[in-house]
């Protein structure tokens, strides 16, 4: 009998408490399980968390080389190529590069679109109108929203 997949709340309980360091180390703890077992879906989610990791912190080259990571395990996963897609979609307008954000966002809304999967839909669609507007002009003082946090429409859930 094969051990449970490194789920764990420790790592967020770490994120939470502003533990970086330690969530990082939690999940490269996790990876390594979850590389020895080849639980490919395990090692998808434990990268795409260390990208919302970086992204959150700014790191956004940290950011798109764990997004690229996570690529190789969510072949034939439709759901976490959608995912994955939409990181790398909120990683370029992180970074102000609105062009490269607008075009994955587009991408990432066709994957829950035909899953039905209408939480992510209205994720996409929620980052595709805030790229639109800034797009569209200048963003007067104030108007800019902050994009609300990845776990609020993606299954980062461990």
């Amino acid at each position: 009998m094969f051990p449970a997949p490194p789920r764990t709340q420790l790592p967020k309980i770490c994120q939470s408490k502003d533990e970086t360091e330690k969530a990082v180390h939690h999940f490269e703890v996790a990876l390594g399980i979850a590389s020895s077992f080849d639980w490919h879906n395990e090692s998808f989610w434990i990268y795409s968390s260390l990208a919302v990791l970086a992204l959150d912190g700014g790191r956004f080259d940290d950011g798109h080389a764990h997004v690229d990571c996570a690529m190789p395990y969510a072949v034939g996963y439709a759901y976490n190529l959608g995912s994955a897609t939409m990181l790398r979609a909120l990683l370029w307008h992180k970074q102000h590069r609105l062009g490269e954000a607008k075009s994955e966002a587009l991408r990432a809304v066709e994957t829950p679109e035909k899953l039905g999967v209408t939480q992510d839909v209205g994720g996409c669609r929620t980052l595709l109108r805030q790229i639109q507007r800034e797009l569209n002009g200048p963003v007067a003082s104030g108007q800019l929203r902050e994009f609300p946090k990845l776990y609020d429409f993606l299954d980062f859930t461990f």
